[in-house]
């Protein structure tokens, strides 16, 4: 009879300690007690991951993907003024230049205070662009929130991006950083009117890694 009510009450209780734990691992993949999430092996913070990513056909405009549900998202943004309007929704000027625009999750936790930092890379020029810091010093990367930061000279980026790295810029050790998990990152080129998508619904920091690289997932004209 004993053991049966020692077996029972573990039942009831183990929902909730596994939850709480869940949750701590989310926000801190690197805590004591956590499995630490899929990496890719050969990724390193100079240069993205050697992979196979998406195939693109060029057009007269930009590059689209061949096939896809990103082309309805992103293609809504496009015409009738509705690009001017989420620049004038953000409080945005567009003096030419790169505007840099993230979507945190929604999860719990995803948000932080910690300050970040983005690189651009592209595959012709097989390098990363210097680092920019992501941070306006508001309220910014709260679960579900679209923050804007730029505007970047385009003589810094003279090509379009095809990959972008993310990384935590607090200086504390991996332990200790305010995690931050990213749904998507939008890149405005103002210059050409050029819409660039970055689909990450990730967590920046990773096993002993503060950064994330992001492949390009989506291009258009708006």
């Amino acid at each position: 009879m004993q053991l049966f009510t020692l077996l029972l009450i573990a039942i009831c209780f183990s929902p909730a300690v596994f939850a709480g734990g869940k949750k701590k691992c989310r926000k801190y993949p690197n805590a004591p007690g956590c499995s630490p999430p899929d990496d890719d092996e050969d990724d390193n913070p100079d240069k993205p991951p050697l992979k196979t990513g998406p195939k693109y056909v060029t057009s007269g405009v930009a590059d689209k993907p061949s096939s896809g549900p990103r082309a309805n998202s992103l293609t809504s943004l496009s015409g009738s003024g509705q690009s001017s309007a989420l620049f004038s929704v953000l409080g945005l000027s567009t003096p030419c230049g790169y505007w840099v625009i993230t979507q945190t999750s929604t999860r719990e936790y995803a948000g932080s205070w910690d300050p970040y930092g983005i690189r651009f890379w592209n595959n012709a020029e097989a390098g990363a662009s210097l680092k920019f810091p992501i941070n306006n010093g508001r309220n910014d990367k709260e679960p579900g929130s679209w923050d804007a930061y730029g505007v970047i000279q385009r003589s810094y980026i003279p090509l379009p991006p095809t990959w972008i790295r993310l990384s935590n810029e607090s200086g504390k050790s991996v332990n200790d950083m305010d995690n931050w998990k990213v749904k998507r990152v939008l890149v405005f080129d103002t210059c050409f009117g050029k819409i660039y998508e970055f689909e990450a619904n990730s967590w920046v920091v990773r096993r002993q890694k503060n950064y994330l690289w992001i492949e390009r997932t989506f291009a258009s004209s708006f």
